[in-house]
Parts: C-alpha cells; structure tokens; sequence
C-alpha cells in the first residue's frame, strides 16, 4: 500500500510597512499555502509608515534579498505614495521602485515581482481634493498601481480591487481599523487570501485556516477573492505562461535491495531522500532497506530553471 502527497516549493518575501505586517499578514498566507500543499517559505521586511525611498536606501532590504534565491518578492508602497500625480510618481517613487527591482533581478533573474495594491482610506484623503472621497483615493491608487505593474512587467496582486470590490457588495462587513486605513483582521485576511490565489492560482474557498473572524464573512472574502482574481489572471500577470513539472517515480524492492525509477518529467534535476537521509543526487539510486524497516518514505524533488516540485511516497513493506 502506498501513500503519497505532491508540494509545490516556494519562497516569498514581503518588503513594505504596516499594511504588510498588521495582522501578521505574510503568515496567514504561508498558514494558507500550506495547507493546500504549497511548502511556502516566507519571511519580511518591514517597518511603519515607511516608503520606497526608504527600501530603496534601506541595507537590510537589500541584505534580505540577496539573502535567498527567492520565488517571488512582494513590493508595498506606502498608502499615499500611488496617490499622488503622475509626475510625481515618475520623478521619485518609479525611480526607487526600479532600485529596488533591478536588485531583485540581479540577485536571481528567476525571481518574480510581485507589486502589492494597497487600498484606499475608509474616507479617503482630505488634505488633497483628486483623493477626498474613497471612491477616488482607491481609482488612483488601482489605476497607477496597473501602470507600474506593466511598466516593470511584474505580477500584481489586486488587494485594492478586491477590497473596493468587497465594499461594494457587503458594505456592512468592515475591513478597517479603528484608524479608518489600517487593516482589521478582516481586512488582513482578505489581503493574505488574495496573495493566495494571485501566487498559487489556487481557490480559496473552505481552507482549513485557523483564524478568528466571523465564519460568514470569510466565506465572502475567499469567495469575492476568488470571483475577481481568478477570472483576470492574465489583468495580474505580465510574465509568461510556465510548462509545469511533473513529478513521478517507481520504487522496486527485492530482498532488501530497493531502486527507484524516475518517470518525472520536464525537470532539469532530480534528487531523492529516503526515511530522512541527506540528499542524494542521482536520477535512479539504489539503496538497501535497513533490517526491521517495514516502510519507506521517500521523498522525490524534482527542479527546473526556477522552481521545483516535491512528491512524497509512504510506502508499506
């Protein structure tokens, strides 16, 4: 009798602020990513109320970046900084936007930009009139954020949308703070839920997350999530389309002689542990079955160019 599971291996770096870390956001992604069968590895940097300035001049984004191969990295501007006019967008947050970038793609050119669209305020901002109603503050915010996505042909993660969508349909559920900007818990999962779709392409409707919100309203957050972003995909994402991998084995067991036979497909390596050894790089290992062994687990993860896919096997002798 076998068992087995397939993962998707991922790594994923939040750089932002507040909107970020509320919540402790970045992790309700990775609780959610897990449970649907994504080894998510995350990790952030962040601090509040700071910009792109600040990360583009900030060491410890850089040592952050260049501290992984990663998957994607998730880039937040502060919550006025794409309300703002264009000029001004083009002459300072564009130009730190494309340090920060640029860095990334140095350090791993495989690694994919995420840019985070933030929401608007509860009433908008009334120290300037283009941004004094929420209806406006959050058109700015979502027109320029499309911009830049296509401007530096990054993966955009439509939180803002999606939160202006919510609004509209459930204007009773509030996703707000009591500071009318911040996200509440609400407002943190609905961000968490539609890094969830936008990353692994996955619905979110009925994971298992443990999180205190009324179970009502979870369900219209992962069910609006999922309306709106898994039926734009193509709106979010300006990279190409990826071939997926497959992975695949055989195991052969005679006398306490094993050897495995791969049959994953369009990988470019291929490495093996068995009952947690070290990782053993060969295409088609033989091992020998320790005495009173009566199972194996024999985990098979097989790369690409940039990324990599793990199949586990429970097998019964």
């Amino acid at each position: 009798m076998a068992q087995q599971s397939v993962q998707q291996n991922i790594s994923v770096l939040f750089i932002g602020n507040s909107y970020t870390f509320m919540n402790n956001m970045p992790f309700i992604f990775q609780e959610m990513a897990k449970a649907e069968g994504v080894n998510a590895y995350v990790d952030t940097v962040v601090e509040g109320g700071k910009n792109l300035l600040y990360h583009s001049t900030n060491p410890e984004t850089y040592e952050k970046i260049r501290s992984r191969n990663w998957t994607y990295v998730v880039i937040q501007g502060h919550s006025n900084e794409f309300a703002t006019p264009k000029t001004e967008i083009e002459q300072k947050s564009e130009v730190y936007l494309s340090r920060i970038i640029d860095s990334i793609r140095t350090n791993n050119t495989c690694t994919k930009v995420i840019l985070y669209m933030t929401w608007a305020y509860k009433n908008g901002n009334k120290n300037w009139e283009p941004i004094n109603s929420y209806e406006k503050m959050q058109k700015m915010v979502i027109d320029n954020y499309i911009w830049m996505a296509k401007d530096f042909n990054t993966i955009l993660s439509p939180v803002g949308k999606v939160w202006q969508s919510f609004r509209q349909k459930y204007p009773d559920e509030n996703l707000y703070f009591e500071d009318e900007r911040h996200p509440n818990l609400n407002g943190s999962y609905l961000s968490a839920t539609t890094f969830f779709t936008t990353i692994t392409r996955k619905s979110p409707i009925g994971i298992p997350v443990k999180i205190n919100i009324d179970p009502v309203i979870k369900q219209h957050i992962e069910t609006q999530v999922f309306n709106l972003v898994s039926s734009k995909f193509p709106e979010w994402r300006n990279y190409p389309e990826e071939y997926p991998i497959e992975p695949g084995f055989d195991v052969v067991v005679v006398n306490k002689k094993g050897r495995i036979y791969n049959n994953s497909k369009d990988g470019i390596e291929v490495r093996y542990k068995i009952n947690g050894s070290e990782s053993i790089d060969e295409q088609e290992p033989e091992f020998t079955v320790p005495n009173r062994t009566n199972e194996l687990i024999i985990e098979q993860t097989v790369g690409g160019v940039c990324r990599s896919v793990s199949l586990t096997r429970k097998i019964e002798l």
